[in-house]
């Protein structure tokens, strides 16, 4: 039997408490009876098993990893965006998906770019890009969950403007030329 697997795996050691700290400071952006996109990522596979048990949330995730990690509660109504899965990352990126995300409004979306830099938010793969756009484009506000090895580094496929994101929440820490340019840029940041 094949179990769900997160890709990029969850990081052990020094880097999982990173992982666990930004995904708890996530919950802190989502609002009462709020509807969140999560996209597929290690740190919003923590976020959605952290998610509050005393509070009503509509949870809108595109992979079956993310699913499978959803705490089970009547307070939780979660919805699956389907489609062709991307077999290293189970993430739904196909027209199917985009199609689907055209249609929802949600409150906040939860991303985790594998690039954070000046130039915007960037993805390993363009088709992974793609979704994160219509990710962020379903949503009224977009918070960026990045440990502090994606600060500043560009990756192959941009999809998303830094005025596209409301907040980045990182493990990165202050004195840092990229985080200072995209301060400068307007780019609020919780560091934890």
């Amino acid at each position: 039997m094949t179990t769900l697997q997160a890709h990029p795996p969850v990081p052990t050691g020094n880097a999982e408490a990173a992982v666990g700290r930004i995904a708890a400071a996530a919950l802190d952006e989502i609002p009462d009876g709020a509807t969140i996109a999560v996209d597929a990522g290690a740190i919003t596979v923590r976020m959605v098993e952290m998610l509050p048990r005393d509070r009503a949330l509509t949870v809108v995730v595109n992979s079956p990893t993310l699913v499978a990690r959803l705490p089970a509660r009547r307070t939780i109504t979660a919805f699956l965006v389907g489609g062709r899965l991307r077999g290293d990352t189970l993430t739904a990126t196909d027209a199917w998906a985009l199609r689907t995300w055209a249609s929802l409004c949600v409150d906040v979306a939860f991303v985790c770019p594998s690039g954070c830099s000046v130039r915007g938010l960037s993805a390993a793969d363009p088709a992974l890009a793609t979704a994160g756009r219509a990710v962020i484009a379903a949503a009224s506000r977009t918070v960026v969950l990045a440990e502090g090895t994606r600060i500043g580094r560009d990756d192959v496929a941009r999809f998303a403007a830094l005025s596209d994101v409301d907040l980045i929440v990182t493990d990165h820490r202050d004195g840092d030329a990229h985080v200072a340019a995209m301060e400068a840029l307007g780019v609020r940041f919780r560091r934890v």
